[in-house]
C-alpha cells in the first residue's frame, strides 16, 4: 500500500463525522443512519478520488444465520476492508423475510463503516 493512499485515507477518517442525527421514538436514543453516513462521507472520497464498495455474505455459525457486509474503500490500486456481522431475527412484527434480511444488512454495513 503507497503511502499517498494511507495518507488520503487517514485525512478522510479523520474529516468524516458520522452524526447521531436520528431518534428512536421507543427507546429515546439517537443513532446514526446509513443513508446519511454515505451522504456526508461520498464528498470526502470524491475530494481523493476514492471508491466505495459494499458487500453482502450469508454466513451460517452454529444454528444462526449472519449478514457478513464487507465495505472497501480504494482508490483503484490500493484498498482497505472492513468487515461487520449481523444476524436477523427469527420473527419481526409486520416485517416479511426480504425485510428481514435487508434489516440485517443495512445494520451490518453501518458498522463496517
Amino acid at each position: 500500500m503507497n503511502s499517498k493512499f494511507i495518507k488520503d485515507f487517514i485525512d478522510i477518517q479523520q474529516k468524516f463525522v458520522a452524526k447521531k442525527s436520528e431518534t428512536n421514538d421507543f427507546g429515546g436514543y439517537k443513532y446514526r443512519n446509513i443513508e446519511v453516513m454515505l451522504h456526508e462521507l461520498k464528498p470526502l472520497l470524491k475530494e481523493k478520488g476514492f471508491y466505495i464498495r459494499f458487500n453482502d455474505e450469508l454466513v451460517n455459525l452454529g444454528d444462526r444465520y449472519y449478514i457478513k457486509a464487507t465495505v472497501t474503500i480504494g482508490d483503484g490500486v490500493d484498498a482497505i476492508d472492513s468487515a461487520s456481522l449481523a444476524r436477523e431475527e427469527f420473527e419481526k412484527k409486520k416485517s416479511d423475510a426480504s425485510q428481514l434480511t435487508g434489516s440485517a444488512s443495512t445494520y451490518a454495513r453501518k458498522y463496517a463503516l
